[in-house]
């Protein structure tokens, strides 16, 4: 059935910061849809038998799927019970996107049978305790208006990246009903596009959606107002199985501090974390908070709008032999490599001055195979020349690169960006002629010798 006017959602979304909520029932607002907050109504007749909580992690979005069986343990008929939960966003020039939160897959069943919905106008709310993002490893929060902040770098911050966005809310709205003694089962399903705040000036982020930090909160509080707000049966399950082909590097196997879920205690199956409970109380849950890292674009993306194509420079080194040249570089083929001996040998790039670089990026090791990338050395440090079109040396605000062991991780094209190294040109202000790589150190193999980098890319 369609919506009335757009959209109902369990969640709401902030820049870093996408809080989740279970609904609640409200007096009367589905036929007088209003912007103010809805009255929460007491329901004690009406018992959660059990809710399952279904969140799918992805590069772009989060897809969420409740299920709520609600038992009518009374006599009494509760028809056209209206429904509501928020949703807040932050929107403003220094938000990611720059636009308002794109919400897709919309549908509220009872019983299978699609509600129809309805939402308020959007209602701007005070900033005033919204966590913000970290600060030397600690939450903040956005502060009152009087408190001038105790860091004159942390205002900078908050000023210079949120005074020029608001936070708003929208509340929607669905009807249902139980009848005596029935049970009954609400499902709701949707998909938010995730928001970040990009936080600095680099090509990287503001070109190519490097906004990496995501955040989800499930507040379970609302549906205390449901029988004694205690949930029978509860059950959560957050999946990054999307993120692990996108390359994000989410691992709930080995527990990847890029994703991190406080307030349940969560087990790992596979590309699963699950938890379980019977008689699940609502008056005493802690929030759910998940933070997890993820890019904005693809690698096919990067390839299709960035890439800079090997055949419009030349390469060449000092190293490499003819089965492992430097043209292997820029081939796109992880089966390939350049294999120099070892520090001292150089790779040199030279361009005509007429493509604007971004920045490139080191897929470092061999990466034909966990043998080869373990068995042979790795890039630690390189020393980075420039030159213009001319021939005259370009100043850079350092001299070497350096690089981490990151451990094996099987790569492919549509993650190929997401592991790679990347060095931006944001602060060299004259176009760049030539560009020599020269390694300085190296991460020792288990078995060779040789020196080995499997694509440098450069983005324009």
């Amino acid at each position: 059935m369609k919506p009335l006017n757009y959209l109902p959602s369990l969640l709401f979304l902030c820049a870093c910061s996408t809080a989740l909520g279970n609904g609640m029932g409200t007096y009367a607002t589905f036929s007088t849809v209003r912007s103010s907050d809805p009255v929460c109504r007491k329901i004690s007749d009406i018992v959660l038998l059990s809710e399952k909580l279904y969140i799918n992690l992805t590069s772009g979005a989060s897809e969420v799927k409740v299920k709520y069986l609600l038992w009518n343990r009374s006599d009494t008929d509760y028809t056209d019970i209206d429904y509501a939960f928020p949703i807040d966003y932050m929107d403003g020039p220094r938000v990611w996107g720059g636009t308002n939160p794109a919400i897709t897959g919309i549908a509220f069943k009872c019983d299978g049978r699609e509600l129809e919905f309805a939402h308020s106008e959007d209602s701007a709310i005070p900033k005033t305790g919204i966590p913000l993002g970290m600060w030397d490893g600690e939450l903040f929060y956005y502060p009152d208006e009087e408190d001038t902040g105790d860091e004159p770098a942390l205002r900078e911050y908050i000023d210079s990246y949120y005074i020029e966005s608001e936070l708003y809310r929208r509340w929607y709205y669905t009807r249902f009903s139980v009848g005596r003694q029935a049970v009954v089962e609400l499902e709701v399903n949707y998909r938010l596009m995730n928001q970040s705040l990009c936080d600095g000036d680099s090509p990287l982020i503001h070109e190519f959606g490097f906004c990496t930090g995501r955040r989800l909160v499930y507040d379970f509080s609302p549906a205390v107002s449901w029988g004694d707000g205690i949930i029978r049966d509860f059950y959560a399950e957050i999946d990054g199985r999307d993120l692990l082909l996108a390359g994000d590097r989410f691992d709930a196997a080995t527990g990847d501090d890029l994703l991190r879920v406080s307030g349940l205690d969560f087990t790992h199956e596979g590309t699963r974390l699950v938890y379980r409970m019977r008689n699940f109380d609502l008056r005493e849950a802690p929030p759910l908070v998940i933070n997890y890292s993820s890019l904005g674009l693809n690698s096919y993306d990067f390839l299709r709008n960035f890439l800079v194509p090997a055949g419009v420079y030349s390469v060449r080194s000092s190293g490499g032999t003819e089965s492992y040249p430097a043209s292997n570089l820029g081939d796109l083929d992880l089966e390939t490599a350049w294999v120099g001996k070892g520090t001292g040998d150089w790779i040199e790039f030279t361009f005509d001055g007429t493509v604007p670089l971004a920045g490139f990026c080191i897929l470092n090791g061999y990466h034909k195979s966990a043998g080869t990338y373990i068995s042979n050395n790795r890039v630690r440090k390189l020393r980075m020349e420039l030159w213009d079109p001319d021939g005259n040396p370009v100043e850079w605000w350092g001299e070497y690169l350096t690089l981490e062991d990151a451990p094996y991780r099987p790569v492919y094209l549509e993650n190929l960006f997401h592991h790679a190294f990347y060095y931006d040109f944001h602060d060299v202000e004259a176009p760049l002629g030539k560009i020599r790589l020269t390694v300085e150190e190296v991460f020792p193999g288990s078995l060779y010798d040789d020196t080995c980098i499997s694509e440098i890319l450069f983005l324009r």
